[in-house]
């Protein structure tokens, strides 16, 4: 079981509609399910996962809060390996960087590989601001890759 679910992801990142589905968030939360496990530990995230699942938990004990921290981490890290396979929007002609009109008459244009860099760097930083208080000293945190 991972600390995020496809509806908390809608919710945190604001992402409405069907697009992405669920499919598609499952398996960028098992990406970033592997990379939080790495950066605190498995018995860290374990612990936190347990304290997500209780029936009544205190959600004013550290452990509630540090398993919160590790859920917006883990949200965070989603949209991290999720942005660069959104960006692409393939046909049969192959992947479309832009266009000149969609339904509502607005031109559509993809993001380019800097402006997804700075998107994932942010989302990035996110995540690792959020467990920075939780991560044991010994953990090396990366500054720009995961």
């Amino acid at each position: 079981m991972a600390l995020t679910k496809p509806a908390f992801l809608r919710e945190d990142n604001n992402l409405n509609g069907r697009i992405p589905t669920d499919a598609f968030l499952l398996q960028r939360i098992k990406d970033a399910k592997r990379k939080l496990k790495r950066l605190v530990g498995s018995s860290a995230y374990a612990a936190a996962e347990n304290t997500l699942t209780q029936e009544s938990p205190d959600v004013t004990s550290d452990a509630y809060l540090k398993a919160e921290a590790f859920q917006n981490a883990e949200s965070k890290l989603v949209m991290y390996y999720a942005l660069p396979i959104l960006n692409i929007h393939l046909t049969e002609q192959g992947v479309i960087l832009s266009a000149d009109s969609n339904q509502f008459g607005a031109n559509v244009q993809a993001a380019s590989p800097k402006q997804l860099e700075a998107m994932q760097a942010m989302f990035l930083k996110q995540a690792l601001d959020a467990i920075q208080d939780y991560v044991p000293v010994n953990s090396v945190i990366p500054v720009a890759s995961a």
